[in-house]
């Protein structure tokens, strides 16, 4: 889990799942008070008041960007490797 402080008030943002980014986009495109409440159950803990809600959004969404950046390059680095690995044996085999 991640702290986020804002103002005096902390708040624990809860670890990112495919649901949790659902939710995300789902707010991000309905824009709706029921979305962004379902959003921040999912991710937030405890509830922001009000004031906080576009700063912790604004937090979250900077949070997810990073992991999934993060995840792009581990997946490129596991591919990379994998592909390095898979050429050593087709070579091996040829011989």
């Amino acid at each position: 889990m991640k702290k986020v402080k804002i103002d005096d008030r902390e708040y624990m943002i809860k670890p990112i799942t495919p649901w949790n980014i659902h939710l995300l986009q789902k707010a991000i495109q309905e824009r709706s008070e029921e979305s962004y409440r379902e959003f921040f159950k999912a991710f937030v803990d405890p509830q922001p008041s009000d004031e906080d809600s576009l700063a912790l959004f604004f937090q979250i969404s900077n949070y997810v960007d990073e992991i999934v950046s993060k995840a792009k390059f581990f997946r490129k680095e596991q591919s990379s490797s994998d592909d390095s690995r898979s050429e050593y044996s087709i070579e091996q085999k040829a011989k």
